[in-house]
């Protein structure tokens, strides 16, 4: 008999881990990545780490490869409200979205939570930025950390999105 874990088995996963992390000291491997860079807009990209490291990329529009970057350290009271937000939201989970055809240019952002081998991916339309759930994980994870104030550059064989676990920035960047 073969079992196959589908996404939702990597969601119950993450679910435990955030749940445990908000209820002790999260594990430094733990990381929560925001994303809503677009070649044509540009855009923002942060990562929180488990032991309270914040780093944030800033993107000009049509200037994918060159970033702003900035690092900060979120205080532990900080840490556990975004936990808390999480799991309020259950951004371990995709919510349905109505099927239609995309619009020209329409941007997404994009939300991983990863610790270990357990990783759960969610995106939402962009459009979506204050009333979207990822919109308001964004506007906590902005108020945290200051925009970028140093140049970075990206490479050019990464594309500008968090979902991959290899670095995005070729100097100071995530490891």
């Amino acid at each position: 008999m073969v079992l196959a874990c589908f996404p939702a088995c990597a969601g119950d996963g993450i679910e435990a881990i955030l749940r445990l992390a908000r209820a002790t000291t999260p594990q430094p491997e733990l990381i929560i990545s925001y994303s809503d860079i677009g070649t044509f807009h540009g855009g923002t990209a942060i990562e929180v780490r488990g032991d309270g490291k914040i780093l944030r990329w800033d993107v000009k529009p049509f200037d994918v490869g060159v970033a702003l970057q900035n690092e900060a350290r979120m205080q532990p009271q900080e840490m556990q409200q975004l936990l808390g937000l999480l799991v309020d939201l259950e951004l371990w989970k995709q919510e349905e979205t109505n099927e239609r055809h995309p619009i020209p240019d329409q941007s997404f952002r994009q939300l991983v939570v990863r610790q270990g081998t357990d990783r759960s991916f969610v995106s939402e339309d962009y459009n979506l930025m204050q009333s979207g759930r990822i919109g308001k994980i964004h506007g906590q994870l902005a108020r945290a950390i200051p925009k970028g104030t140093h140049l970075c550059l990206i490479p050019k064989q990464a594309k500008p999105e968090l979902s991959r676990a290899v670095p995005i920035i070729d100097c100071d960047g995530p490891g």
